[in-house]
């Protein structure tokens, strides 16, 4: 091994759980604005679900690419 890899190898865990934790409150911050935006667009709940469900994959299509290349 060389002598960076292994802090290389360490910070792994640690950008996963930012990762994860970025998206939990993404998620926790639609969940609290759905209401507002229901009521906004007069959305159904089917309506609604297609909105969140969109920006789920939206979100965790644009963190897949997002890292810093070497």
């Amino acid at each position: 091994m060389l002598p960076g890899e292994d802090r290389a190898v360490q910070r792994v865990p640690l950008v996963c759980l930012v990762a994860g934790a970025t998206t939990l409150l993404e998620q926790a911050v639609v969940k609290i604005a759905v209401p507002s935006i229901r009521q906004s667009l007069g959305a159904g709940a089917g309506d609604v679900q297609w909105m969140v469900a969109g920006y789920s994959l939206a979100f965790g299509l644009a963190l897949v690419p997002g890292r810093q290349p070497r």
